[in-house]
């Protein structure tokens, strides 16, 4: 019986989070990432710089729906955005938490955070 044996390197496409306050310009970036670029909305917004969408998600299966559609059809679209992560985790009933980043050895910091993250 023959071995089923791969050899060479896969390059994947890449993958991008871009990360900002409101209003700093990621949609209007991920629209101009590539010729032909689709976005799965799961918050206002991405209407507004005119690129290919779908409806807005209210729920996760309006997510994965639109992900089958563009993974069954055929279609042009060479990037996809997903606007935004904080949206999608709402569809989840995950609520945004934020991140503290400080340096361990401040021990007011510490404090803080770890009353922070009582709440």
């Amino acid at each position: 019986m023959p071995l089923n044996v791969n050899s060479g390197q896969v390059i994947s496409p890449p993958r991008i989070l871009i990360y900002g306050p409101p209003g700093i310009g990621k949609t209007t970036f991920a629209a101009g990432a590539g010729k032909k670029s689709i976005f799965i909305p799961c918050e206002e917004g991405a209407d507004v710089v005119g690129a290919d969408r779908f409806n807005l998600c209210e729920d996760v299966g309006a997510v994965m729906s639109a992900l089958d559609d563009l993974i069954k059809e055929d279609h042009d679209y060479k990037v996809v955005a997903l606007d935004s992560l904080i949206g999608l985790n709402g569809l989840f009933g995950i609520r945004p938490v934020p991140m503290l980043v400080f340096p361990a050895s401040n021990k007011s910091a510490v404090a803080t955070a770890k009353a922070t993250a009582r709440h």
